[in-house]
């Protein structure tokens, strides 16, 4: 329900004392709630890095800022040695550790993880 992919029966969802229960996802995620699915999410298209910087890009941020905050999650998931493969190619494992740097990329205040 916090992530807005059930509605509730009844009562209200409130995150950081705001009423959000009629918020669609994406104004949840502009809140700061980030989710990340069990199924996977990756752009299989698009390298580790273009993954990571397409999240970045819709952040108010300058490009210099993306850039490190791409490069810091790459060295922070062990991912530098793939940041240039694509989404198809990569294990489950780099795959899983892309969606979740994808994820933090956003700087969201609270995360679910779907199991």
């Amino acid at each position: 329900m916090i992530t807005g992919i059930v509605k509730p029966e009844s009562g209200k969802v409130f995150f950081n004392e705001q009423d959000i229960t009629n918020y669609p996802m994406y104004k949840r995620a502009n809140l700061g709630i980030g989710y990340l699915a069990q199924e996977p999410s990756i752009f299989r298209d698009l390298s580790v890095e273009d993954n990571i910087m397409a999240i970045l890009e819709m952040r108010n941020i300058s490009k210099e800022k993306r850039i490190k905050i791409k490069n810091d999650l790459l060295e922070e998931f062990k991912l530098t040695q793939v940041e240039k493969s694509m989404g198809y190619s990569l294990s489950g494992g780099e795959r899983r550790r892309v969606e979740i740097a994808r994820t933090i990329a956003n700087n969201p205040d609270f995360i679910l993880l779907d199991e």
